[in-house]
């Protein structure tokens, strides 16, 4: 299956849902000659709430559809293009953030995020874009928390022929240390772009968060332009959940950019609606799988014709 195919059968569901929902809701509002439009507003702003969109970006939607639609698939139609219209400037292009950095290489993306949201498969997928462009990546181990974390990194760097640092080539635990001794290790070899892993975390573990913080200043010491990118992975499944991790990251780490995973376990879609009109950061990719290839970018038109199941 293509990558939007994927992505089609993950909201599927949902879009089936939230389709019927809005016929019904419009044949409620609509019975007879009994024009209840404000009727139709509120119920259309709930059926949006139940595919995870938060309630006052719901009732924000609602309210735009223009009165005098001849029937729910006219309100779909117009639905679709409001909420395209809405999320379309936050829509990034991969090329322009797996590409080099000519005035001080290599590029440095930094990926962090809660335990489970699948941060070093997606810095591996990365990596893989980065080598299929002729780059020449390198991933830096810096999850020295789990015990596994440089192993996994390790696994899939042998697995897309792709350099790797950290695990046993470093004698340090120090994520920040990791970090330093990757970058000049990129530097050494010629690497164009780096991309440093980093240990799960829950936004609620200060401690944790001031570590991502050194990272941070650690590389700013080399290059105050560094890391270039700092992206955070969000859990499609965690639901509303994911915005409040995005609020909290910012408080440590200079995100600038957003990945969500696990769409192909989600069966609703609002919450990528919601994530964009709350932070308004680029969303670089969707994850449909474990797959190298089940990553592709954002494209918000697509993305919403399969939220409505189209």
């Amino acid at each position: 299956m293509s990558f939007l195919s994927k992505l089609k059968t993950a909201l599927k569901p949902s879009g089936g849902d939230l389709q019927q929902s809005i016929a019904t809701s419009f044949a409620a509002a609509f019975k007879k000659s009994n024009k209840n439009w404000p009727a139709f507003v509120a119920a259309l702003t709930d059926d949006l709430i139940m595919a995870d969109v938060t309630p006052s970006l719901a009732k924000n939607i609602a309210e735009q559809l223009p009165r005098g639609v001849a029937d729910a698939t006219a309100a779909t139609d117009e639905l679709i293009n409001i909420i395209t219209k809405t999320i379309a400037p936050f829509e990034k292009k991969l090329d322009d953030l797996i590409a080099p950095q000519p005035a001080n290489p290599p590029r440095v993306i930094l990926m962090v995020g809660v335990n489970g949201t699948g941060k070093t498969t997606t810095l591996a997928k990365l990596a893989g874009l980065a080598r299929d462009k002729n780059m020449s990546p390198l991933l830096i181990a810096g999850d020295s928390f789990r015990a596994a974390g440089a192993t996994q990194l390790e696994s899939w760097a042998t697995k897309l022929g792709i350099a790797c640092w950290g695990g046993a080539q470093q004698n340090s635990t120090d994520p920040a240390a990791i970090a330093h001794g990757g970058y000049n290790h990129a530097l050494a070899h010629g690497h164009d772009i780096v991309f440093i892993d980093t240990a799960g975390r829950l936004h609620t573990n200060n401690n944790l968060m001031a570590e991502l913080e050194k990272i941070v200043r650690v590389l700013k010491k080399i290059n105050p332009d560094l890391p270039q990118d700092c992206l955070i992975t969000l859990d499609a499944t965690t639901g509303q959940n994911a915005a409040v991790q995005v609020e909290m990251f910012k408080k440590f780490t200079p995100i600038n950019g957003i990945v969500i995973t696990k769409m192909d376990g989600v069966a609703k879609g609002g919450i990528v609606l919601s994530i964009l009109a709350q932070h308004h950061l680029p969303l670089y990719a969707l994850g449909v799988g474990e797959q190298p290839a089940d990553i592709d970018q954002f494209n918000a038109g697509d993305f919403v014709k399969s939220f409505f199941g189209r």
